[in-house]
């Protein structure tokens, strides 16, 4: 049995025949990475680098987009590779089972690609199982030894100090984190799945699509991302049988991008929260306790327990009613407040930015700035120094 997992031999047993060893050579069929936004064009050149790097590589983004056709390509790309790649997927609950499959993975994935999805996920034993195999530096030689790549894919950056996984890898090893943003924030790329699915699922003899229900389909807000597009192209070319409507897209029933997100961040930092009064009365709570709140250590649980529903529920609202995650949320606020503490005095400190703006670490917050704002909060803060100079004068 390999080192890294060691389990009794009934419960090895057990295991193995719930998951056959087979199946772990087998590609999940997902969506190939498209589109020219500047997030996808410089994933794809993050794709040809992570390829030639033997470094551990992060994928980071929300549920349904492309982690695992990065990761694919990253594996494809890669010049001395001739093994498999294998995924140890985020849904095995039971420790025993995990166990038993992450050791059949590392064996299976020499001379190839070891890809641990969504790990954020997993429950909080097998979480402890990572942090322990990952603190110790016997993983990291014996991943080098049999030529493997390592990827792990999340829905949080590893840099973010609530991430199980930051302080173990932070310490044992250097790594290479990439981050896709949300179909939303891409809506450029839409037009481009929307002609593959077309041409996939169309049997060789697809319905048209109206210029009108195409573009109907580019204003949706997907909070699914690219998974949840795949579906519905899915039912509407199985269902539409000669051309598909805009009418047909109105009664999918999901809602249409916000492009007043803008509105919902400035009633947030105004505490002028009326105009929300109308959605669901548990997230208007979240909402209200957000206002207030979003400076401090505040997480999902904090919210839940102010609005009194638990945090899956409230998950599914903030998704539901909002499209987006509460995550999204909580950071834009603050970087927004980080971005007016610059404004309003130049001459401020980075670092007393950071802390007072909610974020623990320097590095974490920096990134976030960049992404944000499309520069790095140093040389925002020389263009606001600059401003200030020429009024001044």
């Amino acid at each position: 049995m390999h080192k890294t997992a060691i389990i009794s031999s009934p419960q090895r047993n057990q295991a193995r025949e719930k998951y056959d060893p087979k199946q772990l050579e087998t590609l999940i069929d997902c969506p190939p990475i498209m589109g020219n936004s500047e997030n996808i064009v410089r994933t794809k050149q993050q794709i040809l680098y992570a390829s030639q790097a033997s470094l551990p590589i992060f994928i980071y983004g929300e549920t349904g987009t492309e982690k695992r056709a990065v990761a694919q390509a990253i594996h494809k790309n890669r010049c001395l590779t001739f093994g498999r790649f294998v995924c140890v997927p985020e849904q095995i609950a039971g420790f025993d089972e995990f166990q038993f499959l992450f050791s059949e993975s590392i064996k299976k994935a020499e001379n190839g690609t070891l890809f641990l999805a969504e790990v954020d996920k997993l429950s909080d034993k097998n979480k402890d199982y990572l942090t322990y195999i990952f603190s110790n530096r016997e993983i990291y030689n014996q991943l080098a030894k049999a030529n493997t790549q390592l990827i792990i894919s999340s829905e949080h950056l590893l840099t973010e100090q609530k991430h199980f996984l930051s302080k173990t890898f932070s310490s044992h090893a250097p790594f290479l984190e990439l981050s896709l943003d949300p179909l939303r924030e891409r809506a450029q790329d839409i037009s481009q799945y929307i002609d593959y699915f077309m041409e996939k699922f169309g049997c060789g003899n697809p319905a048209k699509i109206t210029p009108p229900a195409k573009e109907r389909l580019c204003q949706l807000s997907w909070p699914q991302n690219v998974y949840q597009l795949q579906r519905v192209m899915v039912f509407l070319v199985s269902s539409c049988t000669y051309q598909i409507s805009e009418e047909d897209i109105v009664n999918l029933g999901i809602p249409e991008s916000i492009k007043a997100c803008p509105d919902l961040i400035d009633a947030l930092l105004t505490k002028d929260l009326e105009v929300y009064r109308h959605i669901h009365i548990g997230l208007y709570k979240a909402l209200e306790y957000l206002s207030r709140h979003f400076l401090d250590d505040v997480s999902l649980h904090d919210l839940s327990n102010a609005c009194y529903t638990s945090p899956s529920h409230l998950s599914f609202l903030f998704r539901e009613h909002l499209n987006r995650p509460f995550k999204s949320i909580l950071v834009q606020l603050r970087m927004q407040h980080a971005k007016e503490l610059i404004a309003n005095c130049p001459t401020i400190k980075i670092t007393d930015v950071c802390l007072q703006s909610g974020f623990g670490d320097l590095s974490h917050f920096e990134k976030m700035f960049k992404r944000h704002f499309g520069s790095t909060p140093r040389k925002f803060r020389e263009s606001q120094r600059q401003a200030h100079a020429k009024m001044i004068s």
